[in-house]
Parts: structure tokens; sequence; C-alpha cells
């Protein structure tokens, strides 16, 4: 057991903190940069007296622990992983019990964090509150443990099987290819990736109906949510080189291929769309709300276009999101609104596209 513990602290904990040691030090600029210690305690006091907002730091762990997923997942398929495949022989209990340990050092950032907001809670004597983070965490960490003995047992992507309307459906058009496979064969990931960008967006939409100031908090709750979906734009890239070879070289004019990629996009918007014009109908300007609905589209086709670069890996393609997510943040605050970004991240999505589409053509 302690030899089996070993192996897999060594395959999986050393090499995620070495490889994203990178991702931790801008993360940790970026916490402890802007945010001053005495700032923390305010932060996590505020969100101790409305619980509610733990929503937003729940959607933050997510996504972490969807990285944590991924790497996981990958290092499982490598051919030096092989051996882990003897590991089934240890028993589905004893297995369970060696991922959970190996997910608890993987989630140590969330868990070290998720503690001290636990001990400001029970100092403000906010039971419920400090019930609510190790509650979320423990989920969070039984969930990933059991994927993760599941992905050992089995290592493959799981998905939703795919419904009988899409089994049936045969797409026609250039845009409908990558929805269709994500429906059939990423299932479960599409309905993680929405649930956390819903709820993102709802959680903006609330602050705004409270504090009914500018239509900023909105513009951020959309930022947000297409930096929760940047996931879509990385793997439609992917998709693409894998999947699409053959059709991606047919004689389609540059301008067609962009048509194709916004109505792509739009398309995996449309959850976002309809709690955005479901929730704000009668509140906020149809104006306003049309630039709002533009942005997470146009935002998801900018994360695409640097998924076309030559050396692309995971890690930089992150760290670029995060650094554009994190600046377009403070561009928001500073009153530049949802069209101007919107027209922006199109422009200099469609300049990118077309010094790397061409180039990354299959002939």
């Amino acid at each position: 057991m302690r030899a089996i513990d070993q192996v897999l602290n060594k395959v999986f904990v050393r090499r995620f903190y070495s490889e994203n040691a990178g991702f931790f030090l801008v993360l940790l600029g970026i916490c402890f940069g802007f945010l001053k210690a005495p700032q923390h305690f305010e932060l996590s006091q505020a969100l101790a007296d409305k619980p509610i907002f733990y929503l937003i730091p729940i959607a933050l762990w997510c996504l972490y622990a969807l990285k944590v997923a991924r790497f996981c997942a990958r290092v499982g398929k490598e051919k030096e992983s092989i051996m882990l495949g003897s590991l089934d022989m240890a028993g589905k209990s004893t297995l369970l019990l060696l991922t959970t340990k190996l997910q608890i050092n993987l989630l140590f950032p969330v868990w070290a964090y998720g503690l001290f907001m636990t001990y400001v809670a029970l100092e403000q004597q906010e039971f419920i509150s400090a019930l609510i983070v190790p509650g979320s965490l423990g989920l969070l960490l039984l969930s990933l443990s059991l994927w993760h003995r599941r992905n050992l047992l089995d290592p493959k992507d799981f998905g939703l099987l795919a419904t009988s309307i899409v089994s049936r459906w045969s797409p026609k058009y250039f845009f409908e290819f990558y929805i269709h496979h994500l429906l059939s064969f990423q299932g479960l990931r599409v309905v993680l990736m929405k649930l956390l960008s819903l709820l993102i967006l709802y959680i903006s939409i609330q602050v705004f109906l409270e504090e009914a100031i500018d239509v900023r908090y909105l513009a951020l709750g959309a930022l947000l949510s297409a930096t929760a979906n940047s996931f879509f734009s990385m793997n439609y890239v992917q998709f693409e080189r894998s999947e699409l070879q053959l059709f991606r070289n047919l004689p389609m004019s540059f301008s067609k291929k962009i048509a194709s990629l916004w109505l792509t996009f739009i398309l995996l918007s449309v959850p976002e769309f309809l709690i955005l014009v479901g929730q704000l109908n009668n509140v906020v300007n149809w104006f306003d709300l049309l630039t709002l609905t533009l942005l997470p589209p146009a935002l998801l086709i900018l994360f695409m276009a640097l998924a076309y670069q030559p050396n692309f890996n995971q890690e930089g393609f992150t760290k670029q999101v995060f650094f554009i997510s994190a600046t377009l943040f403070f561009v928001i605050l500073g009153h530049v609104g949802a069209l101007t970004l919107s027209v922006l991240a199109l422009s200099v999505s469609v300049l990118l596209l077309g010094m790397r589409i061409g180039k990354s053509e299959v002939l």
C-alpha cells in the first residue's frame, strides 16, 4: 500500500505541481498581489454573511478540479503509465482509498483556502457557512476520487450516452459537426461545463439585481462565463485536426470559415443567451442585452484562435486564457462596454485566424 502511494505521488502529484509551477506563481501573484491579508479576511467575512455567494469560490474550485481531472486523464493514457492498469488487483475499495489520498494532495491549494474560509466563518459564528465550505469540498473530493478510480480501471473519456435524437441526427453543415461530436461523445463534460457557466452568470445577474448600479456586473459575469467555457475553444481545434482533416480542406473561402466558426460558438452559447434574456428581459434595454449575449461567443472565438498557435500546449493555452480574462476583468471595471470588447475580440481573432488557419491545413 505504501509503495503504491509513493508511485502514484511520483507519477501524478510531483509531476502536476512541477508542470503547473508557472500557473501557481501567477495565481499567487494575483491573489496576494491585489489583495492583502486583511482584505482576504474581509472577503471571507462577506461570503460567510451571505452563503449564496459561496457559489463563486465553489465554481472556481470546480474549474481547478477539472484541470486536475484533465491532467490525470492525460497522464493515465500515456504509454509510460501502462503499469497503472495492474492497480485493479488491489480491489475497488483499496483503489478508492488510494485515489482519495492522491486527490487530497492534488487539491491541497483548494483545501488550504477552504479551511481558512471555514475558520473565518466559525469565528463569526456563522455555522451554516462553516458547514457549506468543507461539505462542498468533501463532495468535490469524493466525486474526483470516484472518477479517478474509474479512469484507472478503464482509462477512457467518459461522457453521457447519445440520446436517440442525437443518434439519428446527421449533421449537414460544417458548423454542425462539432456540436454533434460534443453531444454524441462528450455529453457529461458539456453538462458540467454549462452548469458551471450558467452558475457564474446567474450569480452575476443576482448581484446586478441587488445593486442595480450598471451593467458592468453582467459584463463581468459574461466574461467569467466565457472563461469557464474556454475548454470548447481548445477542444474545437483538437477536434478539427483529428476528425475534420478532410473537411477543412474543402474549397471554402476564409469568410465562410469565419461565419461557420461564429455559428458554432453562437450555438454553444445558447444556454447563456436564454438565462440572460429570461432574467433580464424587463430589466435591461435590448441593446445592452444584445451586446452582453455577443460577448461570450466572441471571446470563445478569440480563445480558439489562440489554440491555433504552432507550438500549442494545454498549459500555455490555460495561462493565456487566464491572463486575457484577468486583463479584461479590469478593463470592464474601467467602464469599457461589452460591445467594444466583442468587436475587439472578433477583430483580433480574425487577424490571428487569417495568419494561422492557412498554415495549419493538411494538404
